[in-house]
């Protein structure tokens, strides 16, 4: 039953004390709002509005994932006789 789902995350730690599930907890005017949020991005998206946000974003993993920069930075390590670590 959907009542019966929950949705949360594991954390895990090297110290016990800090390994835990973690349950999320949302109010319904929470749900409410994300539910506004998704219409809105799903209808930008349906219109091909793509703008991008002036100010970044406040995590980008974009280049860890893709592994963009590794030639360069090794370059630039070896250049300086430095050990290269990703």
């Amino acid at each position: 039953e959907p009542d019966d789902v929950e949705l949360g995350y594991f954390n895990v730690s090297g110290k016990d004390a800090e390994t835990r599930i973690n349950i999320a907890d949302f109010s319904t005017d929470l749900l409410r709002r994300a539910d506004e949020i998704i219409r809105q991005c799903v209808r930008g998206v349906l219109a091909g509005e793509f703008t991008p946000n002036p100010e970044g974003v406040e995590f980008d993993d974009y280049g860890m994932i893709m592994q963009t920069g590794i030639a360069k930075r090794m370059m630039e390590a070896a250049m300086q006789g430095e050990e290269w670590d990703s």
